[in-house]
């Protein structure tokens, strides 16, 4: 009596999933298949073999030949990241974030996943937001309407992880800003009326340093001295200098160019004051608060 058929291993799900013709539809559609009913049955278990794949799936999601193959793709994905364990939620980052081919299906997709991953895993979403607001921005800009609204509630949805009690309230109208760059100067009036006493980490940055940026690129001098004093105010409150870091050269240079450039005095004052507070909190000691070394 000959032994049952084996299932396919891993490997073959992953070639499956790599085919894009007509031809090999159904057996990416059996390898979903496959791939899903592993995750109803345990989720953790499989998580290890589904993260890798996530980019081919994402891409799966305007498969040109097969509708079955594309829902598939989404339910898969919604899953995966619903149940993802905290210690995935960065592992995932890279494909849900990759351009890859600019699918409007794709786009929307990974727009989706970001929100769902803010909800699945806030505390861990809070550590990635210097790169998930910036993706986010670009398809808040996308072509298609479908994308632009899911990228702004992923928006909402990524930036309320933000811990800091300070700009809690102005997170919508932060979000906002970034689809309306005209309320920029407003945005940073009000900011710049916030009296900062919570310690700053890297999410309130990642959400604020785009907004400020573009507050220094703006010629007005009232909105780059109110952008500057925002920077001074939130750089005093940064205890470890790795929080900053990614930050410093975007904020640094324009900081420079307005301490030196600006006609008027009160303004190059203001920018000297921030440029060097930033710069001392940037060349701090590190002390790794966030670091649990033991875990």
């Amino acid at each position: 009596m000959s032994a049952p058929p084996s299932e396919p291993h891993e490997c073959e799900h992953a070639q499956a999933l790599a085919q894009r013709s007509k031809a090999t539809a159904d057996a990416r559609k059996q390898a979903l298949d496959t791939l899903l009913k592993r995750h109803k049955q345990d989720n953790h278990k499989i998580e290890p073999t589904l993260v890798p794949l996530a980019k081919d799936l994402i891409d799966l999601l305007a498969d040109k030949h097969s509708k079955d193959v594309a829902e598939k793709a989404d339910e898969l994905l919604t899953l995966l990241v619903q149940k993802a364990s905290p210690h995935a939620t960065a592992a995932l980052m890279p494909a849900i974030l990759d351009e890859q081919s600019n699918k409007p299906a794709s786009n929307l997709g990974r727009a989706k996943l970001l929100e769902k991953l803010a909800s699945a895993n806030p505390a861990q979403m809070r550590r990635l937001l210097t790169d998930a607001i910036p993706a986010l921005t670009t398809l808040m800009w996308d072509t298609k309407p479908a994308v632009k609204d899911a990228a702004q509630a992923a928006m909402v949805a990524v930036s309320s992880t933000v811990a800091n009690r300070d700009i809690g309230d102005f997170i919508p109208e932060i979000v906002a800003c970034i689809r309306a760059p005209e309320t920029t100067a407003e945005t940073i009036h009000k900011l710049a009326g916030v009296v900062f006493v919570q310690e700053i980490d890297g999410s309130a940055l990642a959400l604020m340093a785009p907004l400020l940026k573009r507050g220094f690129d703006e010629p007005t001098t009232s909105i780059k001295r109110n952008a500057a004093r925002i920077v001074e105010n939130m750089a005093k409150l940064v205890d470890d200098p790795y929080e900053v870091a990614p930050f410093v050269p975007l904020l640094l240079p324009a900081l420079a160019r307005a301490k030196d450039e600006v006609s008027d005095p009160e303004c190059r004052d203001v920018c000297s004051k921030a440029h060097d507070q930033l710069a001392r909190t940037a060349n701090k000691p590190p002390v790794w608060n966030r670091v649990d070394l033991p875990k």
